[in-house]
């Protein structure tokens, strides 16, 4: 069944920031529980306790207050914080050269280069939030594998990502990512509609078990941009399709699923294309699966939005 989504209760001022904040919400609920896992590795979760709050801290300020700024010095600052307190812990300990403690570190290391990706993103997309700029396919690609192999990473050995369909065995993921342009390597699209794009395909991953399927599309002509994610996960109950649209919403199969978001995604999705006059469909089969479509009208090439 394909619903086209087009009545979805207004937003608060405060639900608005935190949809904003959506992807940076999500980073700190996996760097969270990076540090938990160094605490297990460590023999006592409470070693790193001090990082946690941090942690827990800035989630909850991000959460509750629309005011509170990111900044690429901040992030640093708190990042140096938490290395050194994982640091200090390590010194003379039995398990400091550990292979596990060391992975764990470059994930730490690794998540907050997404978190200063997401920094520059947000601060760009406040300056100029409806401007459309061109990326070529190739870093279009990178993004989102660099944001799989995280999620990957952090299952801790649960499954594996691969993008060749020959390499995949009975419980890895199989990504495919089909970005084109008939003229041009590049593809023009707001800033805000490429993080939609990666809560939509980290979503699909969710709601699929491993040895799944997720294909993302992204292609535009002349006259508009259009989206595709699809994936062969838990799908939606058929009256519920709006519903999971709304704030908070998830659907009644997904509700005891632990997955580390806010149920936000798709609620972002379509409030950040509706910015730009575009339609969201989605199609879901009970237990099959979920595809969703965007397609986004492009403005005119004298436009300011260019």
């Amino acid at each position: 069944m394909e619903v086209e989504i087009t009545n979805v209760d207004p937003l608060t001022d405060e639900q608005k920031a935190s949809l904003d904040l959506h992807s940076f919400l999500n980073i700190f609920n996996v760097l969270a529980g990076e540090l938990q896992y160094i605490g297990i590795l460590l023999e006592k979760e409470s070693f790193l306790r001090n990082s946690i709050e941090i942690c827990r801290s800035l989630k909850t300020a991000l959460s509750d207050n629309s005011d509170v700024k990111m900044d690429p010095v901040d992030i640093e600052n708190v990042e140096n914080a938490i290395i050194t307190e994982i640091n200090n812990l390590l010194v003379n300990h039995p398990k400091s050269g550990d292979y596990e403690i060391a992975e764990s570190i470059t994930n730490i290391h690794s998540i907050f280069n997404v978190m200063q990706v997401r920094v520059h993103e947000l601060l760009a997309r406040q300056k100029s939030s409806d401007k459309w700029i061109k990326i070529s396919i190739e870093n279009l690609t990178i993004r989102y594998v660099e944001m799989l192999t995280a999620i990957e990473k952090n299952s801790k050995g649960r499954y594996k990502i691969v993008y060749n369909r020959n390499e995949k065995t009975d419980n890895d993921y199989l990504v495919q990512l089909k970005f084109k342009n008939s003229e041009y390597n590049y593809i023009t699209m707001p800033i805000s509609v490429q993080d939609v794009m990666g809560d939509l395909i980290a979503n699909a991953r969710k709601y699929t078990k491993p040895g799944g399927q997720i294909t993302a599309e992204i292609s535009e002509d002349d006259f508009k941009l259009m989206m595709l994610v699809e994936d062969t996960g838990i799908g939606i109950p058929a009256d519920e399709i709006e519903k999971v649209v709304r704030y908070g919403e998830r659907a009644s199969n997904a509700r005891d699923l632990r997955t580390m978001g806010g149920g936000f995604g798709l609620t972002k999705a379509y409030f950040t294309i509706k910015q730009f006059n575009g339609r969201m469909w989605i199609k879901s089969d009970f237990g099959r699966g979920t595809k969703i479509t965007i397609e986004i009208p492009k403005p005119d090439i004298q436009n300011d939005k260019f």
